[in-house]
């Protein structure tokens, strides 16, 4: 009787001391201007390269069954990982109570919430995380998907001060994480930032590098998202942003991710068309604007059917042909055994159409079952819900992609094709990976959740210099237009 009063006792002092300190959050973010989410996104970095550091592990050598399993962690990072998940809570429920106090008192200045991608965004969490934890055929629930879905909420809360003040952060924790990984190199055991065996890169010999992320893939993808940064919101002074440059093109070569490489191309020609469009649309009606265009159109078509020429009758087709004959070109037509893991996914699909396997799907123990070890998610994003969450996930996803889309090519330019960019990014990523799954937090999510972050930030200005001037006093500048 008396340990359940205490346990009582502390139950509610507890809950007082969460009240008393969100209330205290609430009016500190206020006089402040802006809360602490800019911090959640370089946290994350934080803690994913911190287990690297004082997890075990060697990229030389294959996984064995024991290594599936997650290891004990030290108490040093259980800690911090503890304490890190109580600031992303805390930081994410002050933003989204301070948005609410703000609106019902009329005053939200310049955030406002971006109603149709909100919606999509909670459909999505409760679609594809929510219902299987539920219904799933493994149910299982934990509080950790409790995490996405706050952040996710709070970033769409954001005003356009804060949202390019959290570009700015994020963006300075990607250039430390990647100076990081390759100062690392010298200190560490080589096979936790080097894969010295590795084979099928371009150049023969050269090692791959992991750096401090879990994959050299995730680290080719988080380099890419910082070179995005740097393009659309570059640092003031030139030595810096030229700095910058060189170590994010340097750990992108030495990622050895053919699939990043390509993705360079289409990310920053996405930005780039963004930039010159108006350009082109006020070059578009003279004769030397058409001209040039003709030119430039022709050119690109003359290229792609030459290259098409040699690759079928030239000698470069039959190296192609070659490397398909060869072992790691059998690796490449059945795409490094995704077609194994996708009939897994299809299957668990067919056993529960509605709500799939749930969220357990391509754990340890399941991956154990199929015979793959390295099938940490269904190697697609459509694949991995369909598993993981059924139809019913699959539906909230397709929803909220085409929703991401629709404002991302609407605040595109307002961005200076950061939106725009950031979804090809994560489009291209989803062919292999799921960069939208919403059951953990992880380095790989930041992309996306800048993403949310941006496009708030820049439906708070649009609609914050709506309103009429008398009432606000005079605009400010547009919030990506200067860096």
């Amino acid at each position: 009787m008396i340990t359940t009063l205490v346990l009582v006792a502390g139950a509610f002092v507890a809950a007082l001391a969460v009240a008393a300190g969100l209330v205290w959050a609430t009016w500190l973010t206020r006089r402040m201007g802006q809360g602490f989410l800019a911090w959640v996104m370089p946290i994350v970095l934080l803690l994913g390269a911190t287990s690297v550091l004082m997890l075990p592990r060697d990229v030389n050598q294959d996984l064995n069954v024991d290594e599936l399993f997650d290891p004990v962690l030290p108490p040093a990072l259980l800690m911090f990982s503890r304490l890190a998940s109580l600031f992303f809570l805390g930081a994410s429920i002050e933003r989204i109570v301070s948005m609410t106090a703000a609106t019902l008192s009329g005053e939200t200045g310049d955030r406002r919430f971006p109603g149709g991608l909100l919606a999509g965004f909670v459909a999505l969490w409760v679609g594809g995380v929510l219902a299987p934890a539920l219904f799933g055929e493994v149910p299982e629930f934990s509080q950790r998907y409790l995490y996405t879905f706050f952040i996710g909420c709070a970033a769409l809360t954001l005003g356009y001060r804060e949202s390019v003040y959290a570009v700015a952060r994020v963006r300075d924790a990607m250039m430390l994480f990647l100076l990081a990984s390759l100062l690392f190199i010298p200190v560490l055991p080589l096979g936790v930032t080097l894969q010295t065996n590795y084979t099928e890169g371009l150049i023969r010999n050269l090692p791959r590098l992991h750096g401090l992320a879990s994959h050299a893939v995730q680290l080719g993808q988080l380099a890419l998202f910082g070179l995005l940064c740097l393009i659309t919101f570059p640092y003031r002074r030139l030595w810096l942003q030229v700095a910058a440059v060189m170590l994010t093109l340097s750990v992108l070569f030495m990622a050895q991710s053919k699939t990043v490489w390509l993705a360079i191309v289409l990310c920053c020609g996405v930005v780039f068309a963004v930039r010159v469009a108006p350009a082109v649309r006020a070059s578009w009606g003279t004769r030397r604007g058409a001209t040039w265009l003709g030119l430039g159109l022709t050119a690109i078509a003359a290229t792609y059917f030459i290259g098409t020429i040699l690759l079928a009758v030239g000698s470069i087709g039959e190296a192609v042909d070659r490397l398909l004959a060869s072992e790691h070109g059998a690796s490449l037509t059945t795409l490094t055994n995704r077609d194994i893991i996708w009939a897994a996914a299809l299957q668990e699909w067919s056993r529960n159409p509605a709500f799939g396997y749930g969220p357990t799907a391509f754990d340890a123990a399941y991956r154990i079952g199929i015979g793959i070890p390295s099938a940490t998610n269904g190697h697609n994003q459509l694949m991995d819900t369909l598993a993981r969450s059924g139809t019913v996930g699959a539906v909230a996803l397709v929803i909220y992609a085409f929703t991401l889309l629709w404002y991302a090519i609407r605040y595109a330019a307002a961005s200076r094709g950061l939106t725009l960019g950031l979804f090809t990014m994560i489009f291209l990523i989803a062919l292999t990976e799921s960069p939208l799954g919403l059951f953990e937090l992880a380095p790989g999510s930041v992309i996306h959740f800048v993403l949310l972050m941006v496009v708030a930030g820049c439906h708070g200005q649009a609609r914050f210099k709506s309103r009429p001037t008398s009432a606000l006093g005079p605009h400010r500048p547009a919030v990506y237009a200067e860096s």
